[in-house]
Parts: structure tokens; sequence; C-alpha cells
């Protein structure tokens, strides 16, 4: 392998990959609740939501990510950006950036990633 390579390992990889729609989520913060979030997008640094709830930049979160694969799993996250809604009363979509995971949530967590990586390809 030449120096100018590198090395791509598993928990290093921050692709991003889109969910499939029955991937939900419960988002609480002390500003908002969502109990029916959909998650859109899944990565080991982060994940986005498209929720109804108002939440701010910067805030912390605690969200659960539930989904058919594995039991929900629990991550604390700060919320890094949100988009605006298209519409008056309609969802929007909300970036977190994980901050902190229990040792157990973090083998379900990566088992989620596996089984939405093994369906894209």
């Amino acid at each position: 392998m030449s120096e100018t390579s590198t090395k791509r390992s598993p928990h290093r990889n921050i692709e991003r990959y889109v969910c499939p729609p029955f991937f939900s989520a419960r988002i609480k913060s002390d500003a908002a609740t969502d109990e029916n979030a959909t998650i859109e997008n899944l990565s080991l640094r982060g994940l986005s939501a498209r929720t109804s709830a108002a939440f701010t930049e910067g805030a912390q979160a605690e969200v659960e990510v539930r989904s058919t694969y594995v039991a929900p799993v629990k991550v604390y996250a700060r919320v890094r950006w949100v988009t605006p809604p298209e519409c008056e009363g309609s969802s929007h979509v909300v970036g977190f950036s994980i901050h902190r995971i229990r040792f157990t949530d973090w083998f379900r967590f990566m088992k989620l990633i596996a089984q939405v990586r093994k369906e894209l390809w």
C-alpha cells in the first residue's frame, strides 16, 4: 500500500446512508419532543430526521432510533442544522451530530448501519 492512499476502516467511514421509510425515532430535547420522527439519513457521526417539532440549533437531544432490525438504539446528539418548513404546519429536516452513545447501544447502532448498507448494495 502506498503512503498516499488512505486506509478505510469501518469505524472511520463517514458515508451517509439513506434509510428505508420504516425507520422512526423518538426525539426529546428541552425545547421540544417528537414521538414519530422519520429518520432520513444515518451515519456514524450523525443522522437527520424529518420532524414537525421545532428544534433549535445547538440544543442537546436524546434520539431513540427504532427499526425492525434491532432493539431501539438511544443516542445523545446535538442539533447541528434545521431546514425551514416548506409551508405552514409542515415538517422540516433536522440534522444531529452524535456526541455520546452507551456501550451496548453502540453495537446495535453498528448492526443497524450494516443492515442498511447491505440493503443499499
